[in-house]
């Protein structure tokens, strides 16, 4: 299926082989320890958060300078951060857990939202709510910006569960077979709500969909009320095979035009577009999510980030 209308050019992870154009890319950081990164939130400074499976600290990266600083530790006895996302200005609400690397799961009864609050002259890091001990793979996170109400995926059982950052009361906001895990593959991964806080976008690693589910007025206000399942609309899916552990959507981010951007696979496409040249596309070896610059000189820069550590910058001016 082609991406429908709005999204008729699209930016998303496949094979090497739909190779037709390049995009420059450029190396922003490379971790030394090739410490994978899990997922990125830009602030309106320009700086660019990172989280990792494999660690509880919040990382600060500029993407000018190169340089990347430890910003702050989340979670009690966490070992992971996961899905983040801006819900008030420069307060993020993040998902941490312990995680289990031998099944590449968490541990039930260990998932948390916690609140990252950057206002101040340091970081201030607060537990929000704990999601239910049969959650095991709370992964993307999107909020409905200026609200207290956030969504996040558990990949593990197809369900979008909706949190109050204020109370920290959470409800399932929908479960459905178009969310749901195929075998040892995750269900819905990435999440991302439109700006004007309307429709909430989603890929499903595991069948290899794009869609989007409506969002009622009430949940731009307060976490608790229901999406409609009957309302999931696919809008795409991989046009070069079948998902596999190697080739499926992750995170994604929306353009200024609300076009999508996904990952990962072995490199990252538009229908027109490769990004990185083929002679070393490996640059964007497994990328696991992406967002766009939000300054002057970078809004139109998708920064990627990758399971080896690194922080790719792509110039997207052309497309």
């Amino acid at each position: 299926m082609v991406f429908h209308s709005l999204f008729s050019r699209v930016l998303a992870l496949a094979t090497v082989s739909s190779v037709l154009a390049s995009l420059p890319t450029s190396t922003v950081y490379q971790s030394p320890a090739e410490l994978p990164f899990e997922n990125i939130a830009v602030r309106a400074s320009g700086q660019l958060l990172l989280t990792s499976v494999y660690s509880p600290i919040l990382y600060s990266l500029d993407a000018s300078s190169g340089v990347l600083t430890n910003l702050v530790t989340v979670g009690n006895g966490s070992t992971a951060l996961l899905g983040i996302s801006e819900y008030q200005k420069d307060v993020f609400a993040v998902v941490a857990s312990q995680f289990d690397a031998t099944t590449d799961t968490e541990i039930g009864g260990t998932v948390q939202i916690w609140s990252v609050d950057l206002t101040g002259s340091s970081p201030a890091a607060t537990k929000v709510s704990s999601l239910p001990s049969t959650v095991i793979g709370a992964n993307g996170l999107s909020a409905i910006f200026g609200s207290n109400t956030i969504f996040v995926a558990d990949s593990g059982s197809g369900t979008v569960f909706s949190v109050n950052m204020a109370s920290g009361a959470f409800t399932s906001a929908v479960q459905a077979t178009a969310l749901e895990p195929v075998g040892s593959l995750l269900g819905i991964n990435g999440l991302k709500v439109s700006s004007d806080g309307t429709t909430l976008f989603y890929t499903n690693s595991a069948v290899g969909t794009f869609g989007s589910i409506p969002i009622p007025p009430p949940s731009r206000i307060n976490a608790g009320t229901a999406l409609n399942s009957q309302a999931i609309t696919v809008l795409g899916d991989l046009e070069d095979g079948a998902a596999t552990s190697a080739h499926l959507f992750d995170d994604f981010a929306l353009d200024s035009k609300a076009r999508p951007c996904m990952g990962p696979g072995s490199s990252f496409t538009e229908t027109d577009d490769i990004v990185g040249d083929a002679a070393d596309y490996n640059v964007l070896v497994v990328p696991t999510s992406c967002a766009f610059g939000r300054t002057s000189s970078d809004q139109q820069t998708l920064y990627v980030t990758t399971d080896g550590g690194a922080v790719v910058a792509v110039d997207t001016s052309s497309v």
